[in-house]
């Protein structure tokens, strides 16, 4: 899912490019890819993959689950009331 963020100019040009595809018809899609609807030659396949890579989708598992359950109960409000609970301690 494309995520539309308004802020910012990078992402409002980003907004108006997918607002624009959107609004494509086939052929010009085809043109904008330089293809045709029977597909890319092999020659051309080959070149788009050594040019920009395969299509995958990469997965990082960088953070533990430790990380989320923190990031989950750390809030700027927890923070306040653990603040207001030691005050009120001492």
């Amino acid at each position: 899912m494309f995520k539309i963020n308004t802020s910012g100019t990078r992402n409002t040009t980003d907004t108006k490019l997918v607002r624009r595809i959107a609004c494509e018809d086939k052929f010009a899609t085809l043109q904008r890819l330089k293809t045709s609807i029977s597909g890319l030659q092999s020659k051309d396949a080959r070149q788009r993959l050594a040019k920009y890579g395969s299509n995958e989708i990469i997965i990082k598992h960088d953070k533990t689950k430790l990380h989320y359950l923190l990031k989950a109960f750390v809030t700027p409000f927890s923070l306040v009331l653990l603040f207001l609970a030691i005050v009120a301690i001492f």
